[in-house]
């Protein structure tokens, strides 16, 4: 998949900040200047690319992690939310599929580097090092 210069230095120059000033993702958007139609470019050139877009999030309609199978001939994209208000709805619904962690008790959130971490371990214990 082919991004345009400015997309990558825009992403490089958010690491840049995110590293430099601690900012949130949501707060380096603002910052930088990206609204909502940027994520939905970012869905759909992941969709014309081939990918599966996929969204980690507890909402209606949604797989638990276990129940989704990924198939090692096709190629997936993950969208991660914000720790505390997740992926939004619109996004969501962007999405080719949700998936969720399932969790018990009364907790129902965790750190977004852990959720990745989940997700990305299930895809490779399925795919039996076939991820890409």
């Amino acid at each position: 998949m082919e991004q345009p210069k400015q997309d990558r230095a825009l992403r490089m120059l958010a690491l840049m900040l995110q590293r430099t000033r601690r900012y949130s993702a949501s707060q380096l958007a603002e910052q930088l200047g990206i609204d909502r139609r940027t994520v939905y470019r970012y869905i759909n050139t992941f969709n014309e690319a081939g990918y599966v877009v996929l969204a980690v999030e507890q909402v209606e309609g949604s797989l638990k992690l276990g129940e989704f199978q990924f198939d090692p001939s096709r190629r997936y994209a993950l969208v991660m939310g914000n720790e505390v208000k997740g992926v939004r709805q619109d996004v969501v619904d962007a999405a080719d599929q949700a998936l969720e962690i399932p969790q018990y008790g009364t907790k129902h959130s965790m750190n977004v580097s852990v959720t990745a971490g989940i997700v990305m371990w299930e895809a490779e214990r399925q795919l039996g090092g076939n991820l890409h």
